[in-house]
C-alpha cells in the first residue's frame, strides 16, 4: 500500500510538471478569471469561459503549494492532504461554445498564516505527438493554472531585520505575504530588485563591501528605513 501511494504521488508530480510546461498558446480554448484569487470569505469562485467553437469537457484539480515564492513549485494534490482547509467544486463539467462556468472554492477553516494553492482547469484535447520511433495519437490535457491566496481572518503584516557581518537579513514575521519595493541602498544609490516574502520566509541582502548599511523603500506600500552601523547586530 505504501509503495502504491508513493508511485501515485510520483505520477501526480510528473503529470503536473507536464501540464505546467506544455505550451498552451496553440490551443487557448479556455479562459480562467481571475488569474489570482484572494479568499477572505467562506465562499469564492473562479469563472471558466469556453473560447472554442465546440463543447469542452473540463476537469478541475486543486493543489497545495508547498514552497510559495520559489520558481520551481512543489505541489501536493489536495486529495493527499489530511484535513484540508479548502476544496473546489465541481471537479468536472461540460461547457458549450462561449459558455461560462463557475468553480467554487469552499473554506472549511481560515488558516493561521496565508496559504497558497494552484487550481488546474484542464480541457480534454486530443493531439498527435511525434517521436523518432513512432507516431501516436494521445489524449493530452492542456492546463490553465490559477493562483489562490487563502488568507487568515485577521491580517497581521509584520517583519523584522537583523544586521550581520555580511549584510542585512529580512524576515516576514507576520501572517501574510509582504512585498519590499523601490528598495534603495543609501550608500550606493542603487535600486535593488523587489522582494516578496511569505510568512516565516527570510531574505538576505549582501553588503560585505560596506562599512555601514542603510536601506529605504516600501513594504506593502508603506515607507521603511533601516540602518546598520558598523555591522553590529541591532
Amino acid at each position: 500500500m505504501k509503495m502504491f501511494k508513493l508511485t501515485a504521488l510520483k505520477y501526480q508530480y510528473q503529470r503536473l510538471f507536464f501540464l505546467m510546461t506544455f505550451s498552451i498558446n496553440s490551443a487557448a480554448v479556455i479562459e480562467l478569471q481571475p488569474h489570482i484569487l484572494e479568499i477572505k470569505n467562506e465562499l469564492s469562485f473562479f469563472e471558466v469561459i469556453n473560447k472554442s467553437p465546440h463543447v469542452e469537457y473540463v476537469l478541475v484539480e486543486l493543489y497545495y503549494l508547498n514552497n510559495p515564492g520559489v520558481l520551481e513549485e512543489s505541489l501536493t494534490p489536495i486529495g493527499l492532504i489530511n484535513s484540508p482547509l479548502l476544496y473546489a467544486a465541481p471537479l468536472k463539467f461540460t461547457l458549450g461554445p462561449q459558455q461560462v462556468g463557475k468553480i467554487y472554492l469552499k473554506t472549511l477553516k481560515a488558516p493561521e498564516k496565508e496559504q497558497l494553492y494552484r487550481l488546474a482547469v484542464i480541457p480534454k484535447t486530443s493531439m498527435k505527438l511525434r517521436s523518432s520511433e513512432m507516431n501516436a495519437v494521445l489524449s493530452v490535457k492542456l492546463s490553465y493554472m490559477g493562483l489562490i491566496r487563502h488568507l487568515p481572518k485577521k491580517i497581521k503584516p509584520d517583519w523584522k531585520h537583523r544586521c550581520t557581518t555580511n549584510g542585512v537579513e529580512l524576515k516576514n514575521t507576520g501572517n501574510i505575504r509582504l512585498s519590499w519595493t523601490d528598495i534603495q541602498n543609501g550608500n550606493q544609490k542603487v535600486r535593488l530588485n523587489n522582494i516578496h516574502l511569505y510568512p516565516d520566509q527570510i531574505h538576505f541582502i549582501s553588503a560585505s563591501d560596506q562599512k555601514n548599511i542603510s536601506l529605504k523603500g516600501k513594504v506593502n506600500h508603506e515607507n521603511f528605513y533601516l540602518f546598520c552601523k558598523n555591522k553590529d547586530s541591532l
